[in-house]
């Protein structure tokens, strides 16, 4: 019952008729025409949602997304330099690491 208390305070559906219907026994009836509402108006609600997402797409399509790539496009040497440096200070801690695996390993020989 609370549920349909919820719709008619948010205006779903017209509460003096929901309680006569109630008192009168026909819960069926205000189900019905409950779920038929919220089935028209969520599809319209839905059509809603998607046009100003879409807008919203759109709009961060033409003026943010530019301005992100112009960024990019900025700082990409920096960006690449800053790439290079440390896949080389990689490589170098690799070869230190694998020399001292294998100098560990050359002790467990001898």
């Amino acid at each position: 019952m609370w549920i349909l208390g919820s719709f008619c305070c948010l205006g779903f559906c017209n509460f003096g008729l929901a309680q006569e219907k109630v008192f009168q026994g026909e819960e069926k009836i205000i189900l019905k025409e409950t779920t038929d509402f919220l089935k028209n108006n969520l599809k319209e609600a839905l059509e809603i949602w998607k046009g100003v997402h879409q807008k919203i797409f759109k709009w961060w399509k033409e003026n943010i997304l530019p301005k992100i790539q112009g960024w990019f496009e900025k700082k990409k040497p920096e960006i690449k330099r800053e790439f290079e440096k440390e896949k080389k200070e990689m490589k170098e801690e690799i070869r230190k690491s694998f020399s001292k695996f294998w100098e560990w390993v050359k002790d467990l020989i001898k």
